[in-house]
């Protein structure tokens, strides 16, 4: 499952930062190495399987999502499993490594993609207004990584629902949900500290090229 939910055509892991996006299906996704070297060179492609970092690869991963507390009525939330997600791991000219996750919401839906950093309590914070025609209602989601490792990684996704009462005829929806997402890896692509590109567009190609500088 390579579907992607992301603003604009493309989706780059840069290295300024985490960012969350939402929007249309991308054409490309890619991460882009650094190098030292030759500028004119041409890359290096790594071969798949070799460890060189006890950090997460770029590669196809599995997730488990486990809710761990609804305060919602009715219920909101809701566990699932996807295979064959594809995460990116990509290091930044300051040294930090930023993962690139799919978050799914509902199992066989499109998905969107979150930045984040590899370091355990790293947090990524945006509220939307989801409704328009009701200005004051928002809603917070807060990802926070709570385990990382090269096989294994843990976020807690925290939603926060705001008070539609203000809006009527809607009810009141004061409510928070709580997400377990386990990612866990099923291939490895692209070693760190080699960087990998990916294309959304084509399920059937390859879907991890693994870059190095």
């Amino acid at each position: 499952m390579v579907a992607a939910s992301l603003l604009g055509s493309a989706l780059t892991v840069s290295a300024c930062g985490p960012t969350t996006t939402a929007g249309a299906p991308p054409v490309a996704a890619t991460t882009t190495a650094s190098s030292t070297s030759d500028p004119g060179a041409a890359p290096t492609v790594a071969p798949a399987g070799s460890q060189t970092s006890p950090l997460p690869p770029s590669g196809e991963w599995n997730l488990e999502v486990r809710v761990a507390r609804d305060t919602c009525s009715p219920k909101t939330a809701v566990g699932l499993a996807e295979t064959d997600l594809v995460v990116l791991s990509h290091r930044t000219s300051a040294g930090k490594i930023i993962l690139n996750l799919p978050f799914v919401t509902a199992k066989g839906t499109s998905v969107a993609r979150m930045d984040v950093f590899a370091e355990v309590g790293a947090t990524i914070t945006a509220k939307t207004n989801p409704d328009p025609a009701c200005p004051s209602y928002e809603v917070e989601r807060t990802a926070t990584v709570t385990s990382v490792a090269h096989d294994r990684i843990v976020v807690r996704r925290v939603t926060r629902y705001g008070d539609r009462a203000v809006c009527p005829p809607q009810p009141p929806s004061i409510c928070e949900t709580e997400l377990d997402y386990t990612y866990v890896l099923a291939r490895a692509e692209c070693e760190l500290p080699c960087t990998g590109q990916v294309d959304l567009a084509v399920p059937k190609a390859p879907k991890v090229k693994c870059i190095c500088p």
